[in-house]
């Protein structure tokens, strides 16, 4: 799953910064490990490193050079884990 498909973002450059901190909100709110204090071990750290991802996502797509950089990542097929790459095709739709 990308940062786009986490909040529920078309992908593209544009994107509505409002809806972008509404989302990121919501989703904050759900997975944050505060509210999950008492719960075990195990999921404490699940939960901890959900609430990361998601704060990385966001502070990826509030930038706007980071979403750029992000999109042509993804755009050229590279696994942003891995660094892999595949002949690039970027749609029309992107702008």
């Amino acid at each position: 799953m990308d940062h786009f498909e986490v909040f529920g973002l078309p992908r593209r450059l544009g994107i509505d910064a409002a809806e972008l901190q509404r989302a990121f909100y919501e989703l904050s709110r759900r997975s944050h490990p505060d509210f999950h204090q008492a719960a075990p071990p195990e999921r404490q750290a699940e939960i901890l490193e959900a609430s990361a991802r998601l704060n990385a996502a966001y502070r990826v797509l509030r930038d706007p050079i980071a979403r750029v950089e992000y999109l042509v990542r993804l755009e050229e097929g590279r696994d942003t884990k891995e660094g892999a790459t595949v002949k690039p095709k970027a749609p029309p739709e992107l702008l």
